[in-house]
């Protein structure tokens, strides 16, 4: 299990990314939170087991059709064990 803190940068605001980002988290069964920042890009904090996220990283880098990640910083964090679902908080 591992845990992640992904900032995504580009055109991630007004394009449907936080639920593109919950129901892709939320069908590999990955629990953690996503959340507009002031400045205009996603923050999200992304949980499970090594496989799923890759999945989840290459879901996400290929989008939805209308939001384009143009840069992302990744910080790996803490496990968060109690963690139940994925949720969009702001």
């Amino acid at each position: 299990m591992k845990r992640y803190l992904i900032i995504f940068q580009g055109r991630v605001q007004g394009v449907g990314f936080r639920f593109f980002t919950y129901e892709t988290a939320t069908r590999l069964k990955m629990t953690g939170k996503v959340r507009n920042m002031t400045n205009g890009y996603v923050e999200c904090e992304i949980q499970g087991d090594p496989e799923s996220f890759q999945r989840f990283f290459a879901l996400m880098m290929k989008g939805n059709g209308f939001l384009k990640i143009e840069d992302y910083t990744l910080k790996e964090l803490p496990v968060v064990p109690e963690e139940q679902s994925f949720k969009i908080v702001g």
